[in-house]
């Protein structure tokens, strides 16, 4: 099921392979961060945005299949009521 933990691993995964710089890194965590501790529609326009910004990402990354994973984490956390 999607969890916030799955798409903090899949994150880590992209640190390790140094496919983003760290400050994208940074961004990523906090924005996740940010947006478990927000609820309804704040939690459901920030896992959003960062899915968009995502998308960029994995055109664009080392690895474009983790990157994907990552933003699909991301856009199925939309969809769970925590």
């Amino acid at each position: 099921p999607p969890t916030f933990a799955l798409a903090r691993a899949y994150t880590d995964q992209m640190e390790r392979k140094g496919c983003f710089n760290s400050g994208r890194i940074s961004t990523i965590r906090a924005s996740l961060n940010s947006a478990e501790r927000a609820s309804g529609a704040a939690r459901t326009d920030a896992l959003k945005a960062l899915a968009g910004s995502l998308e960029a990402d994995a055109r664009a990354g080392c690895d474009d299949n983790k990157a994907t994973m990552l933003k699909k984490a991301v856009q199925d956390l939309q969809g769970v009521t925590l």
